[in-house]
């Protein structure tokens, strides 16, 4: 770009070779009175343009240079892909254009500068974001896993609970027994006695007939009572124990059911009856409805009643359509409203430190919706117990054929 001398404006330039255009016409024409040929008439007109083209190329000559520049600069921008250079400014017209670059140059650097600090600081959160969720999953299977063996555990440990129960129930019909066993042994080795050293009376034989049979009708009424209660506890610890899709009669196994919590009912003042509707078959897991009924009543036996206090339980069943229905009740202390909608969280319980691991309320709700493939509701009012409406499908696999009867 020249220094020495101002620089017109690119309007002034083209004034300027314009002007010098028509003069150089004029002259052509002034001349053209001498009557001149063809040949020196195109000469001058070629001369005439050739100046006006020679007088604008001088004069726009720093402004074609300074546009040269400008071009050159984004060239060069485009192609380091970094902080652009300092603009230079051309005087002139052409001024506002290179500042108005300038100022668009600078501010594209400013925003490419806090464009690549907020990338590498996304990166940054990115990888601690990375960090966290890999520590949070390994964290959550940790719990999972320990939720898992806390749930294995209540399970075994209400199952554990009623077997303790059932051993206590049949401790008492095996040793009227055993006392009534080891009293005719002691009788009859007494009358063997008298027998060979001939000594035994009519009276005495029959004294001893009568004894031998009221020892033999109470033996024989305690391990009916002992093989009743094993006969129920077996099939519900089978099921309770393991994961079985069977068919089977409802009615029948919730009075096994009922029967193998009787221990559990034993040292209380709590009455308990059931309802059923009908013959009722299902092909579903009787394990889970074990565990459920077992859960309930034990909930009912721990939160609902003070020591000593009268109640009632109470299961009705009963069968709509393809689906069964099981509405189980106490009248209990029922739940505060303000705990209803926790019931059946996991760890949840009012009774912490004092038997109470809230497990079983969890255990039911994922028994019922998980396994058996039904749903759940709880309802209950303070002072006026809980009422637990299960519904599930009587054949949880259309597919498979139930037996009536």
């Amino acid at each position: 770009m020249s220094r020495g001398y101002p620089v017109l404006t690119l309007r002034a330039s083209a004034l300027i070779a314009l002007l010098a255009t028509v003069a150089a016409i004029l002259i052509l024409l002034a001349v053209a009175k001498q009557r001149l040929d063809l040949p020196q008439i195109t000469a001058f007109s070629l001369l005439s343009l050739a100046l006006g083209y020679a007088t604008f190329s001088v004069l726009s000559r720093p402004h074609f240079s300074a546009l040269l520049r400008l071009a050159n600069t984004l060239r060069n921008i485009e192609q380091a892909n970094g902080v652009p250079p300092s603009v230079d400014v051309p005087k002139g017209e052409l001024k506002e254009l290179g500042e108005g670059l300038s100022a668009m140059l600078t501010a594209m650097a400013s925003r490419e500068a806090k464009f690549v600090a907020s990338q590498r600081e996304l990166e940054l959160k990115v990888s601690e974001v990375a960090v966290s969720n890999a520590e949070l999953a390994a964290t959550l299977r940790r719990l999972k896993a320990a939720q898992e063996h806390l749930v294995t555990t209540e399970k075994m440990a209400s199952l554990g609970g009623l077997v303790a129960g059932v051993a206590h129930e049949i401790n008492t019909p095996v040793g009227v027994g055993v006392t009534a066993v080891s009293s005719m042994s002691s009788r009859i080795i007494d009358v063997r006695r008298k027998y060979q050293a001939g000594e035994l009376g009519h009276r005495e034989l029959n004294d001893f007939l009568d004894n031998t049979q009221q020892h033999c009708e109470l033996l024989l009424s305690n391990l009916s009572r002992a093989a009743e209660l094993v006969s129920s506890f077996k099939q519900v610890a089978v099921d309770q124990s393991a994961d079985d899709l069977r068919e089977f009669d409802l009615g029948v196994y919730l009075s096994e059911v009922w029967r193998s919590l009787s221990p559990q009912l034993k040292g209380t003042s709590l009455r308990y009856d059931m309802t059923v509707n009908d013959d009722i078959r299902v092909f579903n897991y009787p394990g889970a409805l074990s565990q459920v009924l077992t859960n309930l009543v034990m909930n009912s036996i721990t939160h609902g009643y003070e020591r000593g206090e009268e109640g009632r339980l109470q299961l009705d069943v009963r069968q709509d359509g393809g689906e069964v229905e099981l509405v189980y009740r106490d009248d209990g202390r029922g739940i505060a409203p303000e705990h209803l909608g926790q019931v059946f969280e996991p760890f949840f319980t009012t009774r912490r430190g004092r038997g109470g691991s809230g497990l079983g309320m969890h255990i039911v709700y994922n028994l019922v919706t998980g396994q058996l493939l039904g749903s759940i509701e709880l309802h209950s009012e303070p002072g006026c117990g809980v009422e637990v409406r299960i519904r599930f499908p009587a054949n949880i696999y259309p597919g498979a054929q139930i037996k009536n009867g």
